[in-house]
């Protein structure tokens, strides 16, 4: 069979893949691998690449998630080039390998099966010998012309004899690595083809290379993972039954719509150097010259016995992986029926995957497919949690389809607890046996947390025990009313017609709000009819009709959610597809509507069910109900903020979650879904501190915590571990691999398939004394905060929990979720423990020597650190201003923030003498230059502009620099949030800054300027992200810090990094970002700023202030005026010298430079044969080059390298060269890579807050006549200008 190729782009690819992946990880940066002697770390292992037709390599992560759990040995039953069994044996599982093709048993000896065997360099170097008495000369006769050149067939023979030598692993190794070493050098792999794409581009030289590089790295790859591993050579059924372990993995042939399999055939040459052709008889009527093969190989019309053949045989097997993929024989129907009848459970998954290799057909191109994976299981086997995933595909179309049968639910209520009472996004119905199985057994009380379709409470509603839930939408709220907390009202047949009965008092508020967005008229008068009259029905029967009518709504939506409306519809409704024709934009006739309303009614009726115990659901903030509620197990499945996407639930639901109050008190936003502000909206930083929160509260309630989760998720694993481990101390989490059926195609980066995370917590004794302890810290703060009494340890404590306070913040009506106090009680109290501490002697910064004993372990750590580290500046006797130095080092409670204004405050004796100024660095928003600034980067990355130097006016001249920022915060009030710093000026150590520090105190300097490194822009017009300038859009590259057709063009900024400041004496593009407060001086210089924590804002002069100046010995005289402004006057003249000053240097620099290029040019013109009448002449032209502009100089060039040179003249040597150098200088160029800029190198980008950037020109590039044109042009306008 000769494999071909649709395109030369496929060749290309597999030749690739084939040869160049080999090399891959193969060669060091010198071209070679060293010898390994001995087993390496797992991280420095090479990792193992192949060029197999079929291999998993791509594939063998995803293999690796759909695992069993707890499977210990595996057995892989079509090992092929083993690297499925090689993964297995990283993750230290027990491996059985096998296969008929003798390649592939000695690939799996080699790496698998061996544990510790390696090739010595004596062992090796006779190996590559390239001669050998007892060779044959089977290969260059039986081979001559094809596949090799011939001194390399010759060459073969010679190798093959040397490897007979070695026995046992060893020579496995060396065949391993010759027939690896055959499949690549050029070829497509394999050895069905003569042509020239099949040929090995090879010498002997190039080859034997190749061969000892795979010794080399075969030695490399072995290692002990401590288990017994086997590899097979022989039939899969007669092998199966012998084998006992856990798992089996089947990668078998696939015969397919386009080719059947045969791979002995593909590797004909390779299985035959294996044993040099022992008893084969070569076909010299094939152009291949492939030896006699009795075995046809796997064939559509034999592929199902093939399959029943083998699975039959390893029955006795628990738990089989079977990889397939699509288009192939048998179909995954049979492959399902085949597996049902010899017991086993089973679900199927998919991803898309890419073939190199593959035959042309008439649907197109065929190596664009689906990889199959059956994962099956011995029915009843619920720790694979195939019982709760069985059809997952059908379960999930039903859950949103509105002919979901209440019959069908009741049959299935009467097998198993396992019922689904909605398909809300993120619901764990397909995984509730596996969390059911790693949930506490002697548990009599659940607080789901986060409730949403309540299909985990009604499972353990229905297991008997008490369930309290919790959600802060109104739809779920309702949906746990109805199922958890209801026990045995329903919704008569008599009441259900009246639901539907028509209203006169119901008004049209729906109807009129979204017609034209959803559904059609008559459907929102029918949802307006029935919320009304729903209003009538009592208790828990108003719940039932607004969840079902929430249902029907979500059932008819697409994908059941809210994301498109009418308005964003681009086809007409007859070009949808048909199930957007029956959707929410569609035009859903209203009797369908109501008929799936009438059945979701029944539906919920036929879920009321009688536990025996007090159900309750509660509709409010988490952290709020949570104290309220004793339970023995807390179960949380919180949204999840991926990688891929952020779940903004009441986003997704904003139709059906508005309907349940008919949009009561919610203001309806101006927008193509009439959608209103959510209220479970997170991102990265919010998630981590709601789930810390949590997790915190509820060590105090409940003995046990389960938390659902998922990989690639924010905050991430090891994260999330850390903060249950904090609360409880006993602390595990399981895995299993789930589908999620919304996301329809596995991207690049993921999404579709994932590993769904179960963190399992449970409170020891330790753990119980450690949140009693927290919770009586907390204590501490009550409501009249009684301090004077306490001890000094207590007292800062006290202090840590204000500013804890201070840092959650007050929303626009002055609500805090961390205390019942206002800001202004906080500052108040802030203040008057400064005072005390005073009384004290104590300083907050500074911990005394004295520890409290009876302080948790955690905290006392942390006291005995900061000891540690402040002993130094304790001992100083220094008195910090206002109980402050510039280091914030109160002791604070996990996750605490400072306040942000006391992270400004200063103190005039820091042990160094420099001095410190506070500042506001940048604000969220667009600056002038366009350069947008986000609210979750500034909070995410304020701290990069710590250690960062302070410069005058963006110099980047090392003199220039002096200070440095000490300290950062990120501030956020009502709607304006902004970033603010304490820097530090060198006046101990350099002129300009103390010359910074008077203009600075003076008010003469009063505005800074950020300097910033970022690592991607985004358009705010078209969106687009760049990571260099030279990708701009056209919106960026003409518009930025403008607008375009009357919208302001932006670049948001991700990915950023302070890297300093420069002081300006002039407003910059953040007009905002200025200088606040020097040490030692109470003046404010931005007056509408944030307040001090002391109140003592300096109050508006009034006529007895003014009078008190003017009095004798007053605080401001008319003579101390005058002194202050002649000393102002003389500053300010000291800094225009040294502007003139430094403005002189800088033009004389220039001036060099100019001179300098116009010498050489000139020299260049002389070479060329352009000759000047005289010295004089010569210098007039040297002047009138160095005077030219950029463009100007660089045209006049150009036109002077055209110019040709005598023929009977030599090009001249620089009399400034060393001509024995010039070999070596060009020897240096070939080496030296271009230089890049800042802008296109890996480090992202670079904005500044004070000059705007130019314009980056487009990537075209001119022509040399172009150049020239427009160069003449600059020269001639510069010598015109110059004229006039």
């Amino acid at each position: 069979m000769e494999i071909t190729f649709n395109t030369d782009t496929e060749k290309l690819n597999f030749l690739l893949e084939a040869d160049a992946d080999l090399r891959l990880g193969l060669l060091a940066a010198e071209g070679k691998l060293e010898l390994v002697t001995e087993e390496l770390p797992a991280e420095d292992r090479p990792k193992y690449i192949t060029n197999f037709i079929g291999s998993k390599q791509k594939l063998v992560d995803w293999i690796w998630s759909n695992t069993p759990e707890d499977a210990e040995s595996v057995f892989d039953a079509f090992s092929g080039s083993s690297v499925v069994g090689y993964m297995y044996k990283t993750k230290g599982l027990r491996v059985f390998s096998n296969d008929r093709l003798s390649y592939c048993y000695h690939a799996a000896r080699a790496i698998v099966e061996n544990n510790s065997t390696r090739l010595s360099e004596k062992e090796i170097e006779s190996l590559l010998k390239d001669h050998n008495s007892d060779a044959g000369t089977f290969i260059q006769k039986n081979f001559h012309g094809i596949f090799f050149k011939n001194d390399v067939l010759a060459l073969l023979d010679v190798l093959r004899a040397n490897i007979d030598a070695l026995s046992g692993i060893k020579k496995s190794m060396a065949l391993f690595a010759l027939g690896k070493t055959c499949m690549s050098g050029g070829g497509f792999g394999h050895f069905s083809s003569t042509t020239k794409g099949g040929q090995r581009n090879y010498t002997v030289q190039s080859f034997l290379e190749h061969y000892r590089d795979n010794l080399y790295r075969i030695n490399a790859l072995v290692f002990d993972n401590g288990k017994e591993n086997k590899a097979f050579n022989g039939d899969i059924v007669e092998i199966a039954p012998k084998v006992k372990a856990d798992l089996v993995y089947f990668d078998p042939p696939y015969a397919t719509e386009f080719s059947s399999t045969n791979y002995e055939k593909y590797y004909h040459f390779v299985e035959g150097l294996m044993d040099y052709w022992k008893d084969k008889e070569i076909d010299h009527t094939k152009k291949i010259r492939n030896y006699k093969i009795e075995d046809p190989g796997v064939t559509p019309a034999t592929a199902k016995q093939f399959f029943t053949d083998f699975l039959t045989a390893s029955k006795h097997i628990p738990h089989w992986l079977i990889s397939y993929r699509d288009n192939a024989y048998p179909t995954e129907s049979e492959i399902k029926g085949l597996i049902a009848d010899l017991g086993k459970e089973s679900r199927m998954k998919s991803k898309d995957h890419k073939y190199q290799l593959a035959g042309k057909n008439r649907q197109g191109d065929p190596s664009n497919a689906k990889e199959r994976l059956f994962v099956c299981a011995d029915a009843g086997e619920d720790d694979a949690g195939l019982s709760a995933v069985a059809n997952m595909d059908d379960i999930a179309d039903l859950s949103l389809d509105a002919d979901f049968d209440p019959d069908v639910l009741s049959a299935i209520a009467g097998k198993t607890d396992n019922v689904l009472v909605t398909g809300f996004i993120g619901n764990k119905h397909f995984i509730m046996n596996w969390i059911d199985n790693n949930f506490p057994k002697d548990a009599k009380s659940l607080f789901d947390a986060f409730s949403g379709g309540a299909n985990v409470a009604y499972f353990f509603k229905r297991k008997g025990l008490r369930v309290t839930t919790n959600d802060i939408m109104r739809y779920p709220y309702h949906i746990a009313r109805a199922v958890i907390e209801n026990n045995t009202e329903t919704i008569s047949d008599e009441e259900l017609e009246d639901l539907l009965k028509k209203n006169a008092d119901a008004g049209t508020f729906t109807a009129d709000t979204f017609y034209g967005y959803y559904y059609t008229k008559p459907i929102l008068q029918f949802l307006d009819t029935v919320w009304s009259n729903a209003r009538k029905l009592k208790g828990y029967k108003k719940d039932i009709a607004l969840a079902a009518l929430g249902h029907t709504c979500k059932a008819k939506a697409v994908f059941g959610m809210f994301n498109r409306s009418k308005m964003n519809r681009t086809r007409k409704i007859s070009e949808l597809d048909k199930g957007y024709q029956s959707s929410s934009i569609g035009n859903i006739p209203v009797s369908e509507f109501i008929t799936a309303f009438k059945k979701y009614v029944r539906q919920i009726n036929g879920l009321v069910y009688d536990n025996g115990q007090e159900n309750k659901a509660h509709n409010g903030d988490v952290l709020k109900i949570l104290p309220e509620v004793k339970a023995d197990v807390i179960y949380c499945d919180p949204p999840y903020i991926t990688e891929f996407l952020r779940n903004d639930y009441e986003d997704y639901y904003h139709f059906v979650e508005g309907l349940m109050t008919r949009w009561e008190g919610k203001e309806i936003l101006d927008t193509p879904r009439r959608n209103f502000a959510s209220r479970t909206k997170y991102d990265k930083e919010s998630m981590r501190e709601l789930l810390g929160n949590v997790v915190t509260a509820a060590a105090k309630n409940f003995p046990h915590i389960l938390i659902s989760y998922r990989d690639k998720a924010f905050p991430t694993e090891k994260e999330l571990k850390e903060m249950v481990a904090g609360a409880y101390s006993d602390i595990k989490v399981k895995r299993i691999a789930v589908e999620y059926n919304i996301v329809k195609k596995e991207s690049d980066a993921g999404g579709k398939y994932a590993n769904e995370l179960l963190f399992i917590g449970k409170k020891t004794s330790a753990g119980a004394a450690k949140a009693d302890a927290e919770d009586s810290l907390d204590s501490i703060a009550d409501s009249d905060f009684k301090m004077k009494t306490q001890k000094n340890s207590q007292l800062t404590l006290g202090h840590s929990i204000l500013h804890r306070w201070y840092a959650a913040g007050w929303d626009s009506e002055g609500k805090n979720e961390t205390t019942t106090w206002t800001r202004e009680q906080v500052v108040t109290e802030h203040t008057r423990l400064h005072k005390l501490a005073l009384e004290r002697n104590l300083v907050f910064s500074y911990i005394p020597d004295s520890i409290d004993e009876t302080l948790p372990d955690a905290l006392k750590k942390q006291v005995k650190e900061k000891v540690e580290q402040s002993n130094a500046a304790a001992a100083s006797n220094l008195t910090p201003c206002e109980n402050h130095t510039t280091v914030i080092g109160d002791i604070r409670l996990p996750d605490i923030s400072p306040l942000a204004t006391e992270g400004i405050s200063l103190s005039e004796n820091n042990p160094s003498g420099d001095k410190e100024f506070s500042f506001i660095l940048t604000h969220a928003g667009a600056n002038k230059n366009g350069d947008y600034f986000t609210v979750e980067e500034l909070s995410a990355r304020h701290q990069t502009a710590i250690n960062k130097k302070i410069d005058l006016k963006h110099s980047q001249d090392f003199t220039d620099i002096v200070g440095g920022v000490i300290a950062s915060d990120f501030v956020q009030e009502a709607e304006k949030a902004w970033v603010e710093c304490v820097g530090e000026l060198y006046t101990n150590d350099n002129v300009n800054s103390r010359l910074a520090y008077k203009l600075i105190k003076k008010g003469i300097i009063t505005q800074v300027s950020m300097e910033c490194d970022y690592e991607e822009g985004e358009c705010s017009i078209c969106g687009k992200r760049v990571r260099t300038k030279a990708d701009y859009c056209i919106h960026l590259k003409k518009y930025k810090g403008g607008e375009f057709k009357g919208q302001p063009v932006y670049e948001i900024l991700h990915g950023i990094t302070f890297t300093g400041l420069g002081l300006l004496d002039r407003k910059g593009a953040d007009e905002n970002a200025k200088i606040k407060q020097v040490a030692g001086d109470e003046k404010q210089f931005n007056k509408g700023g944030i307040g001090r924590m002391d109140g003592e804002n300096k109050k508006p002069e009034t006529e007895e202030t003014e009078a008190a100046k003017k009095a004798p010995g007053g605080a401001d005289t008319d003579a101390r005026v005058k002194e202050l402004e002649a000393e102002n006057k003389k500053l300010k003249d000291q800094l225009d010298e040294l502007q003139k000053e430094l403005d002189k240097l800088r033009a004389e620099r220039e001036a060099a430079i100019r001179r300098a290029r116009a010498e050489k040019l000139v020299k260049e013109m002389e070479n060329r044969g352009i000759e000047f009448e005289g010295d004089d002449d010569r210098e007039t032209e040297l002047n009138r080059l160095a005077g030219l502009n950029d463009d100007a100089f660089s045209a006049t060039e150009a036109a002077v390298k055209r110019v040709k040179k005598p023929k009977d003249q030599k090009q001249e040597a620089d009399p400034d060269e060393n001509p024995d150098d010039e070999d070596k200088k060009k020897e240096k160029d070939k080496k030296q890579p271009p230089k890049k800029s800042k802008a296109d190198s890996g480090g992202g980008m670079s904005a500044d807050a004070d000059v705007r950037p130019a314009d980056v020109q487009d990537g075209k590039e001119s022509s040399l006549e172009e150049n020239l044109k427009s160069g003449f042009m600059a020269a001639y306008n510069d010598r015109v200008g110059a004229a006039n």
